[in-house]
C-alpha cells in the first residue's frame, strides 16, 4: 500500500475484519444458519466513514480492499436472495449464488 496506508494501519485491518465477517456470514447461511448481520452493517459503515475522510490518495490506496469488500458484499446479498427464495417457497428451484 501506498501514500500512508500500509499493511498493519488501523483502517487495513478493518478492512481485513470485514472482510472476514462476510466470509463467514456467508458461510453460516450456506450451512442454514441464520445470521444477525446488524454488526456488519455497522461495521462497513464505520469502513466508509474512515475512508470518506481520508485524503484521496491514502484512499485510494485502499480502493482493492473495498472492491473486494463490494464484491462480498454483492455475493452475501446474492445468498441471502436465495434463501428469500426458499423461505418464500421457491423451493430447490431457487438460483444457486454466484459468488466464491
Amino acid at each position: 500500500m501506498s501514500a500512508g496506508v500500509t499493511e498493519g494501519d488501523p483502517l487495513s485491518t478493518e478492512v481485513e475484519k470485514v472482510a472476514a465477517m462476510l466470509m463467514t456470514a456467508r458461510r453460516l447461511l450456506a450451512g442454514g444458519t441464520m445470521v444477525d448481520l446488524s454488526a456488519l452493517q455497522g461495521m462497513v459503515n464505520g469502513v466508509c466513514l474512515q475512508v470518506a475522510a481520508l485524503p484521496r490518495e491514502q484512499g485510494r490506496a485502499l480502493l482493492p480492499g473495498l472492491e473486494s469488500l463490494r464484491r462480498g458484499l454483492d455475493y452475501l446479498g446474492d445468498d441471502l436472495g436465495v434463501l428469500h427464495a426458499r423461505i418464500s417457497g421457491g423451493g430447490d428451484n431457487a438460483a444457486a449464488s454466484t459468488g466464491p
